[in-house]
């Protein structure tokens, strides 16, 4: 009952904030929406990873009247919530390129994907450094902190951290494939590539249950797959989620409550087409959940670490936990994207060429 209760949050917390849509549009999920949405999605996933650290340090401790907050959020939420994350990169990457085709794919390479290895490289090096500097051998500790070990699941420098690694390989194969693609003759191009990228995610997902390999990484890869193929025909898909609304929110919320207790990756795929069905009708506005999806990458990164700092500190208050651990969190990012801003205005400021005197 209490899992149901909390669950019932990812519904409740989004309606709070939706209104109905007063204009048509063909693109329901513009740059604000999915930013709503990941701000959605990044305050269940600190919730679930801070839960589940919690639990693990406390495996001793008696069933509390706080406690069950804790436990409930170990459960699939999130999992849920990073199959959305999937779903909503491959939908943006998707878009992106049609908009601006190779000068994208390079800077999805060059700058997006480089920035975010590199920013998780120097997390994982603080945390060896603070944290574990004798626990791994120099050649083990070297391809954690470059993020090499790609399938050491939980024995990792960051815990965590294997969704970034997931999101990094899945932005080098679209980029390859993309560019690759993009030199056939046929106007069909754009569709090959796609499906090529469809037939790469699905296939690493059906090779890890067969060998039991990068299980975690490639759980919600489907999400992935979903994604790309609604980017490739969201105008068509569209059509049809607004002659369905009402049968596919129907089926769409069973399916994802069966798959919450059966198999969680099922209700991750419910989620994608019920937030597309609800698009249609309705639209997500909160200015300030919107900036928080915009900087969930850099809080995502930052979860074990502040976890490592607090380790032993607050665990009789599973509240005051998540609270402490939520604004370092917070704290931490907001610092981390200020450096970035630095760097990049220092960058700006120094390729300027200077003002000629009259």
């Amino acid at each position: 009952m209490l899992i149901l209760v909390f669950f019932s949050l990812t519904f409740i917390l989004p309606c709070l904030f939706t209104k109905k849509s007063t204009e048509e549009k063909e693109n329901v999920i513009d740059k604000n929406t999915s930013s709503f949405i990941k701000g959605i999605l990044c305050i269940f996933v600190m919730l679930h990873n801070l839960g589940l650290d919690y639990l693990h340090t406390n495996w001793e401790r008696p069933y509390t009247g706080g406690l069950w907050i804790a436990d409930s959020i170990t459960e699939s939420t999130g999992g849920i919530a990073v199959g959305i994350f999937f779903f909503l990169s491959a939908y943006g990457l998707i878009i992106s390129y049609q908009k601006y085709g190779n000068q994208f794919l390079k800077k999805l390479l060059f700058k997006n994907a480089l920035k975010l290895y590199l920013v998780a490289v120097f997390i994982n090096f603080l945390e060896w450094i603070c944290f574990f500097r004798n626990t791994f051998e120099t050649k083990d500790a070297v391809l954690r902190i470059l993020n090499l070990d790609l399938f050491n699941h939980f024995n990792r420098i960051n815990r965590h951290g294997w969704f970034i690694a997931s999101l990094l390989a899945l932005y080098i194969i679209f980029a390859i494939t993309f560019f690759i693609c993009n030199k056939l003759k046929t106007e069909k191009r754009i569709y090959i590539a796609g499906f090529i990228v469809v037939g790469i995610t699905l296939t690493l997902k059906i090779l890890s249950m067969i060998f039991g390999k990068g299980g975690m990484y490639t759980r919600e890869l489907p999400c992935f797959a979903i994604g790309m193929v609604y980017g490739l025909f969201y105008k068509h898909l569209n059509l049809y989620a607004k002659k369905l609304f009402i049968p596919l929110l129907i089926v769409g919320f069973i399916v994802y409550w069966v798959g919450i207790f059966l198999y969680e990756p099922v209700g991750a795929w419910a989620l994608c087409v019920l937030i597309v069905t609800v698009l249609q009708k309705f639209e997500f506005k909160n200015k300030l959940i919107e900036k928080l999806g915009k900087i969930c990458l850099g809080i995502y990164l930052f979860l074990h670490l502040s976890t490592l700092i607090y380790w032993n500190i607050f665990l009789d208050n599973v509240w005051l936990w998540v609270l402490v651990n939520a604004f370092t969190i917070l704290g931490f990012t907001i610092i981390l994207e200020l450096i970035i801003w630095a760097i990049r205005r220092l960058i700006f400021l120094l390729k300027r060429k200077p003002i000629e005197a009259e």
